[in-house]
């Protein structure tokens, strides 16, 4: 049986761009490719950087991730209620010569850190990308979905530190073991959240190479997008005329266009029916990752952001 193509537009929207892309959809695919496929897969091999696939494939995740939170907690404004997920960006560093290979200190150090915190229910989601220091030691930024106290990070840190033989010349040098191994920084303006991260994992400048993983997401973060839509279901033009009020700045290629847009939460200004879906998409996303959260808290967040957004109704002048 022969493929059949059928070429349309995909627009994906970023904090800062809106991508727009031609697709290629495939009515059947033989069971060559599929077992083809599943092969590159099962064969990867880590290169020690962060490929350019890569970069697009954290983008993706983190954006989807953090506008899922955003999205929740702009419904949640002057409410009262507790703000649930708010995301931090840390960074651990080792603080004595890094004396095992990159995959030790993670299997050793960095995963019963993790489990620690997860066990004591401190965040539900992270993301973590691993990078080599200028005295050689590999040291991680890690993106929690919660606020996590500094001191509580630093003290399990250390304790991970210390069981491996990291603390032992900081100790006789200092006589104690806070050593100030850990940086937190509250993610605060969630508008550019993902660029925010990206700026400080996508270095490349003197990189070198990360034995083994150079990231890894949670496993529910793991298959997450960004809200896309296709022309096949939308109006076209009334999409193109948005991204071209937007749009300072268009980058093209034979396969895609990004428009850069400036403006915050520019999603606010969406035709009204591409809002909704948008709106819908992420705080079902939200719900699938957060499934605590209610039917009925997702269906009042959805209704208070839909009437934020619509027009308001014109009155009609008593004659």
């Amino acid at each position: 049986m022969e493929n059949e193509h059928l070429d349309i537009d995909k627009f994906t929207f970023y904090d800062d761009s809106i991508v727009t892309s031609r697709q290629v959809l495939i009515s059947h695919k033989s069971t060559i490719e599929r077992n083809n496929r599943i092969k590159q897969i099962n064969n990867k091999k880590y290169l020690g950087f962060l490929t350019q696939s890569g970069k697009s494939t954290i983008k993706k995740r983190l954006t989807a991730w953090l506008t899922a939170i955003k999205i929740y907690n702009l419904s949640q404004i002057n409410t009262g209620k507790f703000r649930k997920h708010m995301p931090i960006f840390v960074t651990l560093t080792l603080s004595g010569k890094q004396i095992d290979d990159d995959k030790i200190i993670k299997r050793k150090l960095l995963e019963p850190f993790l489990k620690q915190l997860r066990y004591n229910n401190l965040y539900t989601h992270h993301f973590w990308k691993a990078e080599r220091q200028k005295n050689d030691n590999i040291h991680f930024h890690i993106v929690f979905d919660k606020y996590i106290d500094k001191k509580e990070l630093q003290k399990r840190w250390n304790s991970v530190q210390k069981k491996n033989g990291y603390l032992d010349l900081f100790e006789i040098k200092f006589n104690h073991l806070d050593a100030p191994s850990t940086h937190v920084k509250g993610i605060s303006n969630m508008n550019r959240a993902t660029n925010y991260v990206l700026k400080y994992v996508q270095k490349e400048k003197n990189e070198t190479a990360i034995d083994g993983r150079v990231y890894t997401f949670s496993k529910c973060l793991a298959l997450i997008k960004p809200f896309s839509i296709i022309d096949k279901y939308s109006d076209v033009n009334t999409i193109n005329n948005f991204i071209e009020n937007l749009s300072y700045n268009c980058y093209t290629s034979d396969f895609f266009c990004v428009d850069k847009v400036s403006e915050n939460n520019y999603f606010q200004n969406l035709p009204v029916d591409i809002y909704s879906d948008y709106i819908s998409y992420y705080l079902n996303l939200y719900k699938i990752l957060y499934p605590d959260t209610s039917n009925n808290e997702i269906l009042n967040a959805y209704l208070k952001l839909l009437k934020k957004r619509s027009p308001p109704e014109k009155k009609i002048k008593k004659t």
